[in-house]
């Protein structure tokens, strides 16, 4: 069973016994409509362990729906999940469907659930109870399908104890509890994720496949990756574009405690797509008018991707229709 997960995606990938844990833990809850809390660091993996249970699942033909807690404005959360009915405050032109609702018969990922607002987490708290919810601004209660996977990267037990985080919604959403090991708890998987995530950036954008040197290797297996995998995955990408020859070196690989400051290939290339990524960004909201749901239909990416890259770029485009599905 394990062999099959690991197959399934590349983060997933790893023979060391604490990610066998996390494979055994999968196949258990898997066929269950438990909720599940997933624990790890940024970047280890825990949005990839919340797909692989709803894929195995019996819901893994309706829809599996991401909702990062971090990335939605805290004005717009609660209309978001909930969905909101016309007239319900001044901008509600329209009726919407909030995402608890699109999900329907299918699995809500909660990602970063500690940064939900406990207003809203007293409501989320109702649903978990009885798979009902309310719109903003109506009365009807509408019965809702849909199983949680929760995670997040901070300590509720001591959000709970400073009592920034609900105690009853703690014990709600930690049914089953999912640990994600951090990449420096596993260095001896790192020779197979380097392999595969090189493998899959190459097919990506077209470049040609690169090995890695033994010194190399052990550079990547010695450093302690407080960004986990997606940071393993950050610097492999860079190694790929700037190495020469067939093989990616020790001086190709640039950690968070180094700087590429001196590598002027490399930095020249990442203002260009800084760049170009900022003006496509304001192209497109320009286009829609401000309307960030739209703008991400357009671009390709979910809805909260857009929110992160506008927060990262410091990107204010002109006020948004905030509906998403209306009638």
């Amino acid at each position: 069973m394990a062999g099959e997960l690991m197959r399934d995606s590349a983060e997933l990938i790893g023979r060391d016994p604490l990610m066998q844990d996390v494979y055994s833990m999968i196949d258990r809850v898997s066929r269950t409509n438990a909720t599940v809390l997933i624990l790890g660091e940024p970047g280890s993996g825990k949005e990839l362990v919340a797909r692989t249970i709803h894929a195995r699942s019996l819901r893994a033909e309706r829809a599996f729906m991401v909702i990062d807690c971090a990335a939605i404005p805290a004005g717009l959360l609660e209309s978001e999940l909930f969905g909101h009915e016309r007239g319900s405050f001044t901008s509600a032109l329209r009726k919407q469907i909030g995402r608890f609702e699109d999900a329907d018969g299918g699995t809500v990922f909660l990602d970063e659930i500690a940064e939900l607002p406990l207003d809203l987490q007293v409501r989320l708290l109702r649903v978990l109870q009885a798979r009902q919810l309310t719109r903003i601004g109506g009365t009807a209660p509408i019965t809702v399908d849909v199983r949680f996977i929760a995670a997040t990267s901070r300590r509720l037990g001591e959000m709970v104890r400073a009592k920034t985080f609900r105690e009853d919604l703690f014990h709600r959403i930690n049914v089953v509890s999912i640990r994600v090991p951090p990449l420096r708890e596993r260095a001896g998987d790192i020779p197979l994720l380097a392999q595969r995530i090189i493998a899959s950036i190459s097919q990506r954008d077209v470049i040609p496949s690169r090995r890695l040197s033994g010194e190399a290797l052990g550079r990547l297996q010695e450093y302690a990756w407080p960004g986990n995998v997606r940071e393993l995955e950050n610097v492999l990408e860079r190694a790929l574009i700037v190495a020469e020859g067939a093989e990616i070196t020790a001086r190709d690989l640039v950690l968070s405690s180094e700087s590429p400051a001196d590598d002027r290939r490399f930095r020249g290339r990442l203002q260009s797509l800084r760049e170009m990524e900022i003006g496509h960004i304001r192209d497109i909201l320009s286009v829609t008018n401000g309307n960030e749901s739209e703008a991400a239909r357009i671009l390709g990416i979910h809805r909260d991707t857009l929110y992160r890259k506008l927060r990262r770029y410091g990107i204010v485009g002109p006020p948004q229709d905030p509906t998403r599905r209306v009638s």
